[in-house]
């Protein structure tokens, strides 16, 4: 991963964690009710979206100033519905400016930045770090790590995909460290 890569995903992580220790988050599931606490002019609203997750959009208020709300497909599953509320706000958080201006994110690497915002927030590493044990992708154990991927997924309250790109970084992470000088 180029250097100005790791340093976005970092920064991302960073910001997820700090959004969790602020909030006195310290187990699973993650609730995402912190994203009114922490931001309580961020509304978030059931919606009917058709294949749609969510969207994120700006609306004019009674008075004139601009009112971010997060629309949810409420006909999703809980755990996707909780994925795609968390991928909104980190379009809020790290794509703010181009939010309020009326543009929306475009582009694969946002999207890829809202996806790893989301994952870190709702499946952070330091969490499944005391919970996972270590990582075997061989393909003869396929079986164990399905089993894990679904075990942890129901305990964080999230989809096996979220859950499964969340162990992969985890083990990523954890092959970075143990190489680093």
């Amino acid at each position: 991963m180029p250097e100005n890569k790791l340093a976005r995903f970092l920064a991302i992580v960073r910001l997820a964690d700090r959004l969790l220790r602020d909030a006195g988050i310290r187990e699973p599931p993650v609730t995402t009710d912190l994203i009114h606490r922490v931001h309580p002019e961020l509304s978030v609203r059931p919606a009917a979206l058709g294949s749609v997750g969510s969207s994120l959009k700006i609306e004019g208020g009674p008075d004139g100033r601009s009112i971010p709300a997060i629309y949810v497909n409420e006909r999703h599953s809980i755990p996707r519905q909780r994925f795609g509320i968390a991928h909104e706000y980190g379009h809020y958080l790290l794509h703010h400016r181009r939010v309020l201006e009326g543009e929306p994110p475009a582009g694969r690497a946002a999207e890829q930045e809202a996806d790893l915002f989301a994952g870190s927030l709702l499946a952070p590493a330091w969490m499944l770090d005391l919970l996972a044990p270590a990582i075997d992708y061989r393909p003869d154990a396929k079986t164990e790590l399905d089993r894990l991927t679904l075990k942890l997924a129901s305990k964080f309250n999230v989809s096996r995909t979220c859950m499964a790109r969340a162990l992969f970084q985890l083990h990523h992470l954890r092959k970075a460290l143990v190489q680093a000088p």
